[in-house]
């Protein structure tokens, strides 16, 4: 297999909550997002706290709701993340972009298609 080698050159803003936001802003953003929700939806976490915290939204909503259906989906939870972390200082949502691109990183080295499924 070979390798591609890419550059990517970004310019300009994007429009964000209260005016614009720089592009690498709202590149690190996405990413804190992205590590969010993955860990959210999909990680057990430290000491098994978002799997305890998806197995009792799941026992209290019910299986088949649509609050169940929010915590076990990356795409679900990233639209109520995003405002969470819009508000975050740059310097935690940089934290989060870090865990974002390591999540990517590894889903790559298993060999996993990434996939964004709206």
């Amino acid at each position: 297999m070979g390798t591609v080698a890419a550059t990517l050159t970004l310019q300009g803003s994007v429009a964000a909550i209260g005016g614009l936001m720089s592009m690498s802003s709202f590149l690190v953003r996405a990413l804190a997002v992205y590590a969010l929700a993955v860990a959210l939806t999909q990680k057990e976490g430290p000491g098994g706290v978002f799997g305890r915290a998806r197995a009792g939204v799941i026992r209290e909503f019910g299986e088949e709701s649509s609050v169940a259906a929010g915590v076990q989906c990356p795409v679900c939870a990233s639209f109520w993340l995003a405002w969470v972390v819009s508000l975050l200082p740059e310097w935690a949502a940089r934290g989060l972009a870090l865990a974002g691109v390591t999540v990517v990183v590894e889903r790559l080295a298993q060999g996993q298609k990434l996939e964004i499924v709206l």
